[in-house]
């Protein structure tokens, strides 16, 4: 028993050093030497999800917690959920390491992080007070704390936040990347003094992978500091560094991989979903709440279209959920091998009722909810035929401005990081994505409502009157005032829909054309087709 203690101290220091493959092993040969020891089950957990292999870490510590029940590996269970953006479940687990332990900090901030991306904005500070409280984190909490000012619109209070735990820690990159968002809609202005210290921080790479996403950000920031100052190559040049951190930092993880077999994935979803599987359909019958599907490519507008539906009083947003995708889980091998499964009315309704269940919980009561998951975008058959009743919103962009606006940010979700982080890659997103388009319009054509970002920010309350009357819902004025609504954004977009409808970012891609040649080559055909269908659109 000596010699596995030393051996867990060993794994154990090297696991702070951050020697992960040392680490792994020496948890390792401890379970085949013990395999009921908890504690090496959970730390071979954290290994694992550190090392990029999240579902690994989940089954790994779940097997603690067969063993042992612990507050500490409920509270890292519900960690690793919220980094896969899966906030019910994190949410979940930090409960229940409060119920063993209802002081463990650690718990009240997790808890707090995942009630926050949910909207429920009261009870996760709440939350994070407790954390604060107990001089858990300091900095990430008040970050935290600042972010969830700034989901409902109290950029005040959001900026008070940052500044104060930036006194805490100056080298904070999260924040200065926060702040020159902020700076760039025109709600904050970083001093000279501080751009000089991003750019000293720059320079302080020491090569170590752990530090990659603390440099994309700082490089974020500066982009976004001289794009608003109007040294658009010098701008451009910091994107560009930044996604190259971004993209070191994914190629050792997990989604390099399944990102690359996407065409592939395309190519089987569509043969699957033909015009007589989509006949299909669940019965249309009431259900409470009624979800409101509205889906695009990520920076088309769809959390602008979002809050404008969120803003009637009858419809929470309920901003993006991963309801669809857990739900139709089971089906999975539909995309991922040619192996046919049977989806017909039985299975359409099962995935109806399980969908009502999880959105109920996301509903606060409205009868009607908005579900903004981009990725419900491949999951439309599914959609179509479990709620053949519900309006699914398509969110279209000038495809310029998309592949521009997500260049130029450092997406949470590591697909959307690995999917824009070179010009080629959000080139061939964007590719795919219009496949995917033309197919489901192909097969279900009167079943997708566009929304065209241009006429939308440009023909205001025409086209806002039209997406509520899509929405089969009766008018109401506070559709016209979405910056107003009180509910939580939590996405890439939560700066820019707590301004009143803007135009300003139409043709941003022109002060970049130069550097963005290579791309409009790459999607001549897209941008063409778009300007067709944009002249076409009501």
């Amino acid at each position: 028993m000596e010699a596995i203690n030393e051996l867990l101290q060993a794994s154990i220091q090297a696991h702070q050093i951050g020697d992960l493959g040392t680490a792994a092993k020496g948890y390792a040969a401890i379970l085949r030497a013990q395999p009921n020891l908890s504690d090496a089950w959970h730390l071979a957990g954290l290994v694992a999800h550190q090392s990029g292999k999240s579902e690994e870490g989940i089954l790994y510590i779940e097997r603690a917690l067969k063993i042992q029940e612990h507050a500490e590996y409920f509270s890292n269970l519900a960690a690793i959920h919220h980094s896969r953006s899966d906030f019910v479940n994190a949410e979940r687990f930090a409960s229940r390491a409060l119920e063993i332990d209802p002081e463990f900090p650690a718990a009240h901030f997790r808890r707090g992080v995942s009630l926050a991306r949910l909207g429920q904005a009261a009870e996760a500070m709440e939350h994070f007070q407790k954390a604060l409280d107990a001089e858990f984190a300091v900095e990430s909490t008040l970050i935290e704390v600042a972010l969830l000012f700034q989901s409902i619109g109290d950029i005040p209070s959001t900026i008070r936040a940052f500044e104060v735990s930036l006194g805490f820690n100056p080298n904070q990159p999260t924040i200065y990347y926060n702040l020159s968002k902020l700076a760039l809609a025109g709600m904050y202005e970083l001093s000279s003094e501080q751009v000089s210290y991003i750019e000293q921080l720059t320079q302080t790479f020491s090569g170590v992978p752990s530090e990659l996403g603390r440099m994309a950000r700082y490089h974020f920031a500066l982009g976004s500091h001289f794009e608003k100052h109007e040294a658009f190559h010098v701008a451009f040049k910091h994107y560009e560094k930044g996604n190259a951190c971004a993209t070191q930092q994914l190629l050792d993880s997990e989604c390099s991989d399944a990102f690359a077999e996407r065409p592939n994935f395309v190519k089987r979803l569509s043969r699957f979903f033909d015009q007589r599987q989509v006949s299909c359909v669940a019965p249309r019958k009431a259900s409470h709440p009624q979800p409101i599907f509205v889906v695009g490519l990520p920076r088309s507008g769809t959390s602008l279209v979002a809050q404008i539906l969120g803003s009637h009083p009858e419809i929470q947003n309920a901003d993006e959920l991963t309801a669809m995708m857990d739900c139709v889980a089971p089906w999975s091998s539909i995309w991922e091998s040619d192996k046919a499964l049977s989806f017909g009315v039985a299975e359409a309704t099962k995935v109806r009722d399980s969908y009502l269940q999880l959105l109920a919980s996301s509903s606060q009561g409205a009868p009607f909810v908005v579900d903004k998951m981009p990725e419900n975008f491949q999951y439309l058959g599914f959609a179509h035929q479990a709620f053949p009743e519900s309006p699914i919103f398509y969110c279209r962009r000038d495809p310029r401005d998309i592949a521009l606006s997500s260049f130029s940010l450092f997406f949470d979700s590591d697909r959307l990081r690995w999917e824009t982080a070179t010009l080629e890659r959000i080139g061939k997103t964007i590719r795919e994505h219009v496949r995917l388009q033309q197919h489901w319009q192909s097969i279900m054509p009167d079943r997708m409502v566009p929304v065209f970002y241009e006429r939308l920010v440009s023909q205001g309350e025409q086209q806002i009157r039209r997406i509520i009357s899509a929405a089969q819902v009766s008018w109401s004025d506070s559709c016209l005032r979405p910056h107003e609504s009180q509910s939580a954004v939590t996405t890439a977009s939560m700066v820019q829909v707590r301004k009143p409808i803007y135009q300003s970012s139409l043709g941003r891609w022109e002060t970049f054309a130069e550097d963005l040649l290579p791309l409009f080559e790459l999607i001549r055909d897209e941008i063409e087709q778009y300007e067709i269908d944009l002249s076409n659109a009501d």
